[in-house]
């Protein structure tokens, strides 16, 4: 059964064209995949390397199965904690939130450092969850003043609060720290945002546009940008990238929710 399940995994090959759809942190992960993947066939006794390629066979397939054979295949053979952490992470990612956060929070039982807090931070994301997400933050904060993930993760509770000229405080310290950070300058685009100061996000989000995977998000707030300051011939055009851009990753966007994208921009403006 156990070389059954090797063998599987390893069967497995992934595409270029999977990995780019991968957010962080797998993307990165995804593009070392073949070299993963050559040390896992010697690996012995199986262990991290083998658990790498089930975890990304499950991120891009999004089929849980891969994951959870290969966390009992190779389960002894990693720190357990770590085995936690990323095997939570990934199932949060590919929708199975509860699992994947009791995942996340054993592995910080068993070692509270500052990159399992991150992780769980990072993850809590329901209604219920944000006041641990915010005590979380804080925690690592206590750590490291300057731990620009913390500053984000205390920001993501402070603009769900409402707390905006906090979170713009919070915002400019960790740009401060760490301005050619994307991370940084991603939260401090969207408390701008939130603060309905368009021009200056829209001059932020601009330099931001080719992020990752979320370039399609960073399009659609740049359409909305130009579309709150008047100037609806590039929002259009910004639209059609953010549509361009979300297909590129395999997300379904089509013209229908295109168009309906302009529907809710063209309700807020009759609105005015």
């Amino acid at each position: 059964m156990d070389a059954n399940i090797r063998d599987l995994i390893l069967s497995k090959n992934l595409k270029l064209s999977d990995c780019i759809k991968l957010d962080r942190p797998w993307a990165k992960m995804a593009f070392r995949y073949k070299k993963i993947r050559k040390k896992a066939k010697n690996e012995n006794p199986p262990g991290e390397n083998l658990f790498l390629c089930g975890l990304l066979q499950s991120l891009v397939s999004k089929d849980r199965s891969y994951l959870d054979n290969v966390v009992k295949f190779v389960r002894g053979n990693i720190p357990e904690d770590k085995l936690l952490c990323l095997a939570g992470m990934a199932l949060v990612d590919i929708g199975h939130y509860d699992d994947g956060i009791c995942m996340l929070r054993k592995s910080v039982e068993i070692k509270p450092s500052i990159e399992h807090l991150e992780a769980l931070a990072g993850s809590l994301e329901k209604p219920e969850d944000l006041q641990e997400k915010l005590e979380l933050a804080n925690q690592i904060l206590e750590i490291n003043p300057d731990d620009v993930d913390g500053l984000r993760h205390k920001i993501f509770v402070l603009l769900k609060d409402g707390s905006l000229d906090e979170a713009e405080l919070l915002a400019k310290q960790a740009l401060s720290i760490a301005p050619n950070n994307l991370l940084a300058k991603d939260v401090f685009c969207e408390v701008l945002f939130r603060k309905g100061n368009y021009a200056k996000a829209l001059e932020l989000y601009k330099n931001t546009y080719n992020y990752f995977n979320r370039s399609h998000f960073i399009w659609q707030q740049i359409a909305i940008c130009y579309n709150q300051l008047g100037q609806y011939k590039k929002a259009r055009k910004a639209g059609n990238k953010m549509a361009k851009a979300a297909r590129k990753i395999g997300i379904d966007y089509g013209e229908s929710e295109l168009d309906a994208f302009w529907r809710r921009m063209n309700d807020y403006n009759n609105s005015k």
